[in-house]
């Protein structure tokens, strides 16, 4: 039985929906090895709620996933997308994911503690946040980069060679 509202016709997704069954038969592909077995179509404790949402401006949700999924063709497009959630989802502390250490995530995200501190940081910045809690101060930030480069500057001056700024992709 369909459901409506003043403006859409909603479907119900059945346990038996055509949808869901195709969805339990189709065959894992040869490339679909490191994929998630997880992300079973059975999962009826995993449900979408879209009513905290459905007052929010379609151009408001827009801009939010622009600003979370990256406008790239790069094959890393969703794990960059992941790692952009991630960080929103501490910095917010949803799930009390403030309280996982930059380490733990990336382990669960499959990328580096320094990466998540980067995107971290950068967001934060963008958004005037300050300190937040687990984050050091600008003042430590300062000091720990100055440190840093000059760490490095010794280490490649007694390697033999010279440093050269590169263009990094982000994620």
């Amino acid at each position: 039985m369909a459901k409506a509202n003043a403006s859409h016709n909603f479907a119900d997704v059945e346990l038996n929906s055509p949808d869901r069954i195709m969805a339990r038969s189709e065959p894992w592909h040869a490339e679909d090895k490191d994929t998630d077995r997880h992300l079973d179509p059975d999962d009826t404790a995993e449900t979408i709620d879209a009513g905290g949402i459905k007052g929010i401006p379609r151009d408001a949700l827009r801009q939010l996933l622009i600003f979370l999924i990256p406008r790239t063709d790069q094959p890393t497009k969703w794990r960059m997308a992941a790692v952009r959630l991630a960080v929103v989802s501490r910095i917010l502390n949803i799930d009390d994911l403030g309280a996982l250490s930059l380490e733990t995530l990336a382990k669960q995200l499959g990328v580096t503690r320094s990466l998540l501190s980067l995107r971290q940081l950068e967001i934060a910045d963008q958004f005037g946040l300050g300190k937040l809690r687990s984050f050091k101060s600008a003042a430590a930030r300062i000091n720990y980069k100055a440190s840093a480069t000059k760490a490095h500057s010794r280490r490649q001056a007694a390697a033999g060679s010279v440093a050269h700024p590169t263009a990094a992709k982000s994620l």
